[in-house]
């Protein structure tokens, strides 16, 4: 993605902070002033439990043949981009699933950690802000709209019955009703990030929408091999008649 930078890698997928993020933690030093450290200390947890989430679902996706491109972080969350999307529904459930689960389990286990620590501790205080930022990360994912991992869910529950693009068209319309309910709740709370979340995921939806349109125009193209066993691509044009294929153009790969 434009604008962010490798800082290393977690079983061999890139993490990539975007310049966003940078931006914002300098933005929390300035206005923060004093108490800019413990802001900035929930925020590094908080991210933290991001790549953990986005991490669940990248190795998941991998027992299913898909590699991970890289994770990005932004401030609005990360996001694991895939190299491929999964050719069956069950298949994307259990991807999606991946990230939420692997969230309530950590905010299980700091919980349960938190409740032995000394009442009022440091140790205390930062197991209940991991317990918090997993929990919330975990069950806000779950809202059944697209592109959180709940639409995902939802398409991949959808996928074999009515198709991928039917699917993908009604979990990204219901993401978009859900954008505006956390956009308008956003302004009339005077709440910046749920504003930024909405607009993001009223974004993603129609990003989404029209990558499955146009993969699916993608499949139908006609395709032919020559004498050589070379790929010729062609494309169905007006001509009277009716229409018939004419050659476009030939691909490097042999049959």
């Amino acid at each position: 993605m434009s604008g962010s930078w490798s800082i290393g890698r977690i079983a061999g997928i890139p993490v990539r902070p975007h310049w966003s993020l940078l931006a914002l933690g300098a933005l929390v030093g300035l206005t923060e002033g004093q108490g800019a450290l413990g802001t900035l200390v929930g925020a590094a947890i908080l991210f933290a439990s991001v790549v953990a989430h986005e991490v669940a679902h990248a190795l998941t996706a991998r027992t299913f043949g898909i590699e991970t491109r890289d994770i990005v972080l932004t401030p609005i969350g990360g996001i694991a981009r895939l190299e491929g999307m999964p050719a069956r529904g069950r298949a994307e459930v259990a991807i999606a699933l991946a990230g939420p689960v692997a969230s309530l389990v950590i905010a299980g286990a700091a919980f349960g950690a938190a409740s032995l620590a000394v009442p009022g501790s440091i140790v205390a205080s930062l197991l209940g802000t991991l317990a918090w930022s997993n929990g919330m990360l975990g069950t806000f994912n779950l809202i059944p709209a697209f592109p959180l991992d709940g639409g995902r869910v939802l398409r991949g529950f959808l996928h074999e019955r009515i198709g991928l693009r039917a699917a993908t068209n009604l979990a990204a319309s219901i993401g978009r009703v859900a954008a505006v309910v956390m956009g308008l709740a956003g302004l009339f709370s005077a709440s910046v990030s749920l504003v930024l979340i909405a607009l993001f995921v009223w974004s993603a939806s129609g990003q989404e929408r029209r990558a499955v349109a146009t993969r699916e125009a993608e499949e139908r193209r006609p395709r032919a091999w020559d004498a050589q066993g070379r790929a010729i691509e062609v494309e169905l044009v007006p001509v009277f008649p009716r229409r018939q294929p004419v050659v476009v153009g030939w691909a490097t790969r042999s049959r």
